[in-house]
């Protein structure tokens, strides 16, 4: 489960604020993570790409920082959601993978959180 709650354009309009919850086999993480607008678009494009091809790579990723959360798109249907959080000195890589259904539904509540603060 990847989720990005309350996200947020910060009053500086120059970066995007959440809480990153992951949970994948039995480890847990939730962290506050911030991009910028750029980042965020880069990445809707390509989810975007993901639910209409089924092919493709969508990675979110600050552009100063090592973290990021990637979706992709595997065979028959398969997406990869995957990531890595750093903070020193803990580190945290997470890997499962789930099927495209889950996309569309990830990018429209996305595009709605980025515009009025709803947990995705």
């Amino acid at each position: 489960m990847l989720e990005l709650q309350g996200l947020h354009l910060l009053k500086n309009g120059t970066d995007y604020q959440c809480l990153l919850v992951v949970r994948s086999d039995g480890f847990q993480l939730e962290r506050l993570f911030w991009f910028e607008p750029f980042c965020l678009q880069s990445f809707l494009n390509a989810l975007i790409q993901i639910d209409s091809r089924l092919t493709g790579v969508a990675r979110l990723q600050p552009l100063h920082e090592d973290d990021y959360i990637q979706f992709q798109a595997t065979q028959h249907g398969h997406v990869v959601v995957s990531g890595e959080v750093r903070s020193d000195p803990q580190y945290l890589r997470f890997e499962f993978e789930t099927d495209q259904s889950c996309v569309r539904p990830f990018v429209t509540a996305l595009r709605k959180a980025a515009n009025s603060n709803v947990a995705v």
